[in-house]
């Protein structure tokens, strides 16, 4: 993305909620709410990776889910180009799905074992219209060429592809559909190390050859760093940060980011030639069904102050396009 232009907002997300009932087990009421994402507002940048970080469990594949419109938000709005998803017909919201599609984290389950190459990749061509049943074939053969594999696989069933050309299958069905925005969840985590540079290099390549947009969901800092624009920081259902990428990796504002930085082994070294210590977080995540009162990192954080506990800090601009959610900082 050109940092030189104003960036357009293709996506942009206002005060997102997911709740889940709490149905099971000995919490089982109808007043209880599993929060996986509580009150979320950020936009995504046409052409820009986003990368969205965070540990297990705080809401990152529900928020991706949640913008696809694969599920309903509790409160709040997803508006794509402007337009709010909610308010679409079927046909419309048929059509805006051509445009939004999605890499999942297992290339192993993500597939369907008893379809082939081509009926994977051509089943969503054929049902929006994008090719003649005669032609599909030759189409799909394209998009497996883009992705570094050939025409010799169309036949081909999953169980037969190592992890990594699963993977690239996958993303073969979600460009097929021609994409403005694709959601990655995890997409190389489940696969080796030298294969997740080469998924991550396809990936850039596309991204520049059909001008496309990620979200670009993952726990893994490293890849984050070296695929992504921005960077987003989740914690308990909410964003705790979110700055340029570069700005953030050399100076984390939040507490929680901090943290979640110095935990990447590293040789690196500070500006002033001291390695970076690791910040060791007391206590485990709280419960998204009982979420602590104030800042919801408080009880974790080794800076914690009277106002943390009682005062919830808003989402803010702290200087140089650079959000987070801490009174003190």
């Amino acid at each position: 993305m050109d940092k030189m232009e104003k960036p357009e907002k293709l996506i942009q997300l206002k005060s997102i909620k997911k709740y889940y009932p709490v149905t099971q087990g000995f919490l089982k009421r109808k007043d209880l709410f599993v929060r996986a994402v509580d009150g979320v507002t950020f936009s995504i940048f046409r052409g820009e990776t986003l990368g969205l970080v965070g540990e297990s469990g705080c809401g990152k594949s529900t928020l991706g889910r949640v913008l696809l419109r694969l599920e309903k938000p509790t409160s709040g709005s997803v508006l794509y180009d402007g337009r709010d998803m909610a308010e679409l017909s079927a046909g419309e919201l048929k059509e805006m799905r051509l445009k939004l599609q999605i890499i999942f984290q297992d290339p192993y389950s993500s597939l369907n074992p008893r379809k082939s190459v081509a009926s994977i990749i051509g089943e969503g061509m054929l049902i929006h219209g994008l090719a003649r049943r005669a032609d599909v074939n030759e189409k799909v053969a394209e998009y497996l060429e883009l992705v570094g594999l050939s025409e010799e696989h169309l036949g081909r069933y999953p169980h037969e592809f190592s992890g990594g050309q699963r993977q690239r299958i996958g993303i073969a069905r979600a460009l097929a559909l021609g994409p403005e925005l694709i959601v990655t969840d995890e997409p190389v985590s489940s696969l080796d190390v030298s294969i997740q540079s080469q998924i991550l290099n396809l990936m850039g390549d596309l991204k520049e050859n059909f001008n496309l947009t990620y979200l670009f969901i993952s726990h893994d800092l490293s890849v984050v760093k070296y695929i992504s624009d921005r960077v987003c920081v989740m914690y308990l259902g909410k964003i705790v940060e979110l700055s340029e990428k570069d700005a953030m990796y050399d100076e984390p504002l939040h507490p929680y980011t901090a943290a979640l930085f110095s935990a990447v082994p590293t040789v690196e070294v500070d500006a002033k030639g001291k390695k970076r210590k690791r910040i060791i977080l007391s206590g485990d995540i709280p419960s998204p069904v009982f979420p602590p009162h104030g800042c919801r990192f408080h009880t974790r954080c080794p800076e914690v102050k009277d106002l943390c506990k009682n005062e919830e800090p808003p989402l803010e601009d702290k200087g140089g396009g650079r959000l987070c959610a801490c009174h003190f900082r």
